[in-house]
């Protein structure tokens, strides 16, 4: 086993660094002088400015470039055992802003129920007969005047605003490789940065981690019972600790013609040795998670032979850590961290249930979606957790404070209207309250949000 291990590791390594490589990625804790050895392959040097040398208008059938700017407001409302969050208190040092603002533990700071945010998308795509490569910029910005940058016992009076600048992210980056295609049988692999784990493996509630490493996956048709496939990755989670997970997905999609799909995952977290600051078995990864989950899609008469999606899932951590740790003196008002040891129960499941009808497609297309979930204390990873939430403004941690992404069950609603063939409003609300109470008091969350997509 730990040979296999090891060998999944240096694979994924070897991976990232290649496609580092191409994209210019900055490995975490490399010098500029080890950047420059590694980017120094005079062979790799002239292939790659070989293809810079190659027209434009001969990369046209191949290469495809696109966008999307996103406007978003978001009202939100979150509570502590009754008290709404209104003011941000720093537990520690931290710095804030691209201006790099300065609070000590117990600096105060108003925290706004508002929040906007200005984002543009730039998508570059290549794709050949049995190859394909894509790219995901992002450019983002909280909305608002650049603050005046002084050290807020200097100046308290001084031009203070909420917009930021420089937030620039590499959403994606990653290329594909058909291995072999025979009548209904295929085989793919894909390296490199692949966005969000749920865009490999499905999920409502989990899978919102980064992805950087590789992915095989098999697909066919079994004699006309279904499409079935199989997939399987291995991904690095920290790289200072050697740190990987790996993860599968199995399913069999519109069973015996019925619209039926049915699918099953399985992701392993767990560190079992030391991580970068020397805990053996970290709380934070003591997952291991199956999900079982079934999608059903028609187009019933009744609503007008529109699209019409039911979906749900049920999850279940085999190696929950039943303990963790919570504020000793968690007052919003206070600034004083005590840690205290505080045993749980397994606190281990969750699942998800939902439908969507209609999907837009162009100008005067509308959808709505809607869903129920759950999603225990130790059901999954802390920052894995993906669509509801408890919104965590205070940007805890389960494992430190006892309230981060955790403990909590709610809902979500969101419709979706095409202004024209390239501009889209969505309007969305999300809800969400704590499980279980006696962890570290009871938790609640709103959030309505007004969004416009424009593609191009």
């Amino acid at each position: 086993m730990k040979l296999f291990k090891s060998a999944l590791f240096c694979a994924a390594s070897a991976t990232l660094l290649g496609v580092s490589s191409l994209y210019g990625a900055i490995a975490d804790g490399k010098t500029s002088f080890q950047l420059d050895i590694e980017e120094s392959d005079e062979s790799l040097v002239n292939f790659i400015n070989s293809k810079r040398k190659i027209p434009l208008i001969d990369k046209s059938k191949n290469l495809k470039i696109s966008g999307e700017i996103h406007s978003e407001w978001a009202y939100e409302t979150e509570r502590l055992d009754g008290e709404i969050l209104d003011v941000f208190i720093f537990n520690e040092a931290e710095t804030v802003g691209d201006d790099g603002l300065v609070f000590a533990p117990g600096d105060r700071m108003l925290n706004t129920r508002h929040n906007g945010r200005n984002r543009l998308d730039l998508f570059v795509d290549w794709d050949s007969k049995s190859m394909w490569a894509r790219s995901n910029v992002r450019f983002e910005n909280s909305v608002g005047v650049i603050d005046n940058g002084e050290d807020e016992f200097v100046d308290p009076q001084g031009y203070r605003g909420s917009g930021s600048d420089g937030s620039l992210k590499l959403r994606e980056a990653y290329v594909g490789y058909e291995i072999f295609k025979r009548d209904t049988d295929r085989f793919t692999i894909e390296l490199g940065r692949r966005g969000a784990i749920y865009k490999l493996f499905y999920s409502e509630v989990q899978f919102n981690s980064r992805f950087d490493g590789f992915a095989l996956k098999y697909s066919s048709n079994y004699g006309g019972i279904g499409e079935w496939y199989g997939t399987w990755a291995g991904f690095v989670v920290d790289q200072r600790s050697n740190h990987f997970a790996w993860a599968g997905e199995v399913g069999i999609e519109n069973i015996m013609g019925t619209g039926l799909d049915m699918k099953y995952s399985y992701i392993d977290w767990h560190k079992s040795g030391r991580n970068r600051f020397f805990i053996t078995n970290p709380n934070g990864f003591r997952f291991k998670i199956s999900q079982w989950s079934l999608l059903h899609q028609s187009k019933p008469k009744w609503l007008g032979c529109k699209p019409l999606q039911l979906f749900g899932g049920f999850l279940m951590n085999h190696i929950p850590s039943k303990f963790t740790y919570v504020d000793a003196n968690p007052a919003v008002t206070s600034a004083r961290y005590i840690p205290v040891f505080k045993k749980i129960s397994r606190q281990n499941l969750g699942g998800f249930v939902g439908f969507q009808y209609r999907i837009i497609e162009k100008e005067g297309d509308w959808q709505f979606r809607a869903m129920a979930a759950f999603c225990e204390a130790q059901c999954n990873p802390d920052n894995d957790v993906r669509n509801i939430g408890t919104g965590n403004s205070l940007d805890e941690s389960f494992t430190a404070y006892g309230r981060g992404n955790t403990n909590w069950k709610g809902f979500s609603m969101k419709g979706g209207y095409a202004i024209t063939n390239h501009m889209v409003i969505e309007a969305q609300m999300d809800g969400s309250w704590s499980i279980d109470n006696r962890i570290a008091g009871s938790h609640s969350f709103r959030r309505y949000c007004v969004e416009t997509t424009y593609s191009f």
